[in-house]
């Protein structure tokens, strides 16, 4: 009896075995969001493209601006993808997501922004990469400047301008002075990174950016009125 017993009780541990090995084969982790556009924030119908740290292709969807930029994405668990966005009027950009290790079916949430790749596509820095009245980076702002790098580098034929508008609008002369410092900048971080030289032109100003006014009230303490900086489509 107890030989009969322990033949079925290994029987048994290689069909549970069997069946979980199957289980997992077939699992699939869907990566689910939306998509839209960095400027406007409306939704974008977009091709997204799943490849493996190898650099094979897994899959493809699209994401739908009918209903509101959202998308799905199947691909396997416990494994890091690298997407890829792939539109004519938008920059050929890339994103990474890590599926988790599960037996059963799941989803991970990613919600995405893609910047206009159209000549005269006027793109704000929603992030300063500098602080009040400084041309010098502040801290994270190479990290923040990182991801338009490697747009350009990724888009080898986009040509762009760097416009930089003052934090003041009282003295132009220092406002002319910081404006072409930042500009000189953010030129110089993109061409050490990669970016050709010839495709960047610049701009400084010394009026205050009329598309981002001065506050009319004070602002919370220790928060003051950064001039924006925007990168402007010139060719592509």
């Amino acid at each position: 009896m107890k030989y009969y017993a322990s033949i079925t009780f290994f029987v048994f541990c290689i069909m549970f075995s069997l069946t979980q090995g199957y289980a997992q084969i077939g699992t699939k982790i869907a990566v689910t969001g939306t998509i839209l556009d960095e400027v406007s924030r409306v939704p974008v119908t977009i091709t997204i493209i799943a490849f493996d740290e190898a650099g094979k292709k897994i899959n493809s969807t699209r994401s739908n601006e009918k209903e509101g930029g959202s998308y799905y994405l199947l691909v396997d668990p416990g494994t890091k993808y690298r997407l890829e966005f792939d539109h004519p009027n938008y920059f050929r950009e890339e994103r990474w997501v890590e599926t988790p290790k599960s037996g059963k079916y799941a989803e991970v949430s990613r919600d995405w922004l893609v910047r206009p790749m159209r000549e005269g596509a006027k793109i704000p820095l929603t992030v300063s990469p500098f602080e009040y009245k400084k041309s010098k980076f502040r801290v994270g702002g190479e990290e923040y400047l990182s991801a338009i790098r490697a747009a350009l580098v990724k888009n080898p034929s986009v040509k762009i301008e760097i416009q930089a508008y003052p934090d003041l609008a009282d003295n132009k002369d220092a406002n002319l002075k910081l404006t072409t410092d930042r500009v000189a900048a953010m030129k110089d971080y993109l061409v050490k990174g990669g970016v050709s030289a010839d495709r960047i032109t610049v701009k400084s100003s010394t009026e205050i950016d009329p598309l981002n006014p001065l506050p009319i009230r004070k602002s919370a303490k220790g928060r003051r009125y950064v001039g924006n900086t925007y990168i402007i489509v010139t060719k592509i």
